[in-house]
């Protein structure tokens, strides 16, 4: 979550409303971003593990726009890294604990 926080909602979020000054577009491509970011995992994994990865390009959407909300309201990082961190915590939990 620290880097990739620092990444999307630190320097990349900046970086998209200095050149564009409507929210909604800020946020989209924000969000676009950090879900396709994971994407990656299907150059480096064997392929058993691809679906998963499609799944979290999935859910990582709504926590990016969560991530993005949060960085937009309070204009600093802190309160992303900890969403971020509580969100892959609850989902360590429930594939550890609940087989999910």
């Amino acid at each position: 979550p620290f880097i990739e926080e620092a990444v999307f909602r630190g320097a990349f979020y900046g970086i998209h409303e200095r050149f564009e000054n409507r929210e909604i577009f800020v946020l989209g491509i924000n969000t676009s971003l950090f879900s396709f970011s994971h994407f990656s995992g299907t150059l480096f994994l064997p392929p058993e593990f691809h679906p998963f990865i499609y799944f979290q390009m999935l859910y990582t959407l709504p926590l990016g726009w969560i991530c993005s909300k949060a960085r937009q309201k309070t204009g600093g990082v802190v309160e992303p890294i900890i969403l971020h961190f509580g969100f892959n915590l609850v989902f360590y939990f429930g594939v550890v604990f609940f087989g999910i």
